[in-house]
């Protein structure tokens, strides 16, 4: 398949999506549920408040996981949590997020806006690079640098070709959340790229450890619906139930990610050996669940153990 083969794209006009989530909830929760009951356009570009655009400290659960939700629909959903309303609400969500087989409006991989490009190549290796400040074709276009810079996937007999479908399936599958969204992932991604590239971290990691890193720090919102899961949890939603109330987004970040990778579409990891596949999941899965706050206390307590215990010493700490 070429580097110009279709991938299937949501259509993010607003009465189009106002059409899809009616269609999907009907479709998914039964016709007997009116979608008048909740919204779920906190899912939808055109009706996020865009004056809290990558504000995501706005709400945090006791886990420290951000909202997308307004400070009122969370308030409501702390204090109305038996109500069968809710439930409906954000499985309306899940639905939604669910549905990319349904989406029929095609793209391939965007030309290159060189200037774009230029200005954002150079910084891709610090912490000063600005990803609000590139549309969401030039994000494609710098996280394709990213993987080509790093220089791995090939070794591991992956085609250029093969990532950019990935790449574009990693960013269609991203709602327009005011955080959690293709901009967020990215910034995130650019982010680990440089600090493990200033600490000379890939000097010590095999290729698969390295495309590892990579991927999920890539995938680790993949389809974020804009609730956390203090939300998932309160509202008796089908996917906490589903992850049985633990790590319920990371969980499904996780899923979510090698579904893509197994796509027909994408066929991401055909060439892995059944034991470079075992390690790819095993690291993979270990991130993406690492970024569940709930784990970070004892995180932080294991660094801090490191550190006391490798006081005074030079070199390579002793991990």
């Amino acid at each position: 398949m070429s580097s110009n083969s279709v991938v299937q794209r949501p259509n993010y006009s607003h009465a189009t999506h106002i059409a899809a989530r009616d269609e999907c909830a009907d479709k998914y929760l039964g016709n007997a549920v009116s979608t008048n009951i909740v919204r779920s356009n906190h899912c939808l570009p055109d009706d996020v408040g865009k004056e809290h655009l990558h504000d995501g400290d706005r709400d945090r659960d006791s886990h420290g996981h951000s909202s997308d939700l307004s400070d009122d629909e969370v308030a409501n959903i702390r204090d109305e949590n038996d109500d069968d309303q809710n439930t409906v609400r954000v499985d309306k969500i899940m639905a939604l997020v669910s549905r990319e087989k349904e989406y029929n409006v095609l793209v391939g991989w965007p030309d290159r806006n060189e200037e774009a490009f230029l200005r954002g190549k150079p910084e891709l290796k610090s912490l000063i690079l600005d990803a609000t400040s590139f549309d969401e074709d030039d994000l494609l276009h710098l996280t394709l640098e990213i993987f080509l810079e790093v220089g791995v996937h090939e070794k591991l007999g992956i085609p250029t070709d093969k990532m950019k479908r990935f790449i574009l399936g990693v960013r269609d599958r991203m709602l327009d959340n005011p955080y959690h969204n293709w901009t967020h992932v990215f910034d995130v991604m650019q982010t680990v790229y440089s600090l493990a590239t200033m600490c000379r971290a890939f000097d010590k990691l095999s290729d698969i450890q390295t495309f590892a890193l990579i991927v999920s720090a890539l995938c680790h919102d993949l389809e974020h619906p804009g609730v956390n899961n203090l939300f998932l949890i309160k509202s008796r939603s089908s996917l906490a139930t589903l992850y049985n109330e633990t790590s319920i987004l990371e969980k499904h970040h996780a899923f979510r990610a090698f579904e893509l990778m197994f796509h027909a579409n994408t066929d991401l990891l055909s060439s892995f050996t059944p034991e470079q596949y075992a390690d790819f999941r095993e690291i993979m899965m270990s991130i993406i669940l690492a970024t569940d706050m709930a784990r970070h206390g004892d995180y932080m307590a294991r660094l801090k153990q490191i550190l006391a215990e490798n006081e005074g010493k030079e070199g390579q700490i002793e991990v």
